[in-house]
């Protein structure tokens, strides 16, 4: 990054240095962004070798269509509806492959305690919020994944899905309700 600029100025650079023919200024956004975009499709998809593809995908859909990028939001929140829709666009052609079922373990306790935070184990959380993740419908998991996981803000999110952010609100809201009653059935919130 140049001394003295912004994570922004330089993407907005790369992005003006690529649209002029600069091959490597893209190549510069991918190393930036890949990671983060391979993880999150990888939590939509839960298969490395597809994440992977969808991934190359993704930066491809959005090497050709750099050009309509306008700035309005960041580079990173655009490249991240570009890969939101790759994710939707598999899941729709094949959704047998993607959300199967898969045996988790539950907390092994004392049925008559009632567990704290501090008896959680971290394996076993993130066990139950995979399985919970697979139970909430497309539109939920969605706004789940790019706030809470992702760590974008409302209207971020809002601005990937495309809807309005009172909509956004409505589904995190229902998102965590839904997650906080599997953590109630599985025991593991007090």
């Amino acid at each position: 990054m140049k001394r003295g600029s912004t994570p922004d100025e330089q993407d907005n650079n790369d992005i003006h240095r690529t649209l002029a023919g600069d091959n490597a200024a893209f190549a510069r956004l991918v190393i930036k962004y890949q990671d983060r975009i391979f993880h999150f499709i990888l939590k939509h998809i839960r298969n490395r070798a597809i994440a992977e593809e969808l991934t190359q995908e993704a930066f491809l859909d959005a090497y050709k269509a750099l050009s309509t990028f306008a700035g309005r939001s960041r580079f990173s929140t655009w490249l991240m509806g570009i890969a939101l829709n790759r994710s939707r666009n598999y899941v729709n052609r094949a959704p047998e492959m993607v959300y199967g079922h898969v045996d988790h373990e539950t907390h092994p306790q004392n049925p008559s305690s009632t567990p704290t935070w501090s008896d959680i184990d971290t394996a076993d959380f993130e066990a139950i919020l995979r399985k919970g993740l697979t139970t909430l419908p497309n539109e939920l998991r969605e706004v789940f994944l790019l706030i809470s996981i992702e760590g974008l803000s409302y209207q971020e999110a809002a601005d990937i899905i495309d809807a309005p952010i009172g909509t956004v609100k409505n589904r995190m809201f229902r998102a965590r309700t839904q997650l906080k009653d599997l953590f109630l059935q599985e025991n593991f919130l007090p």
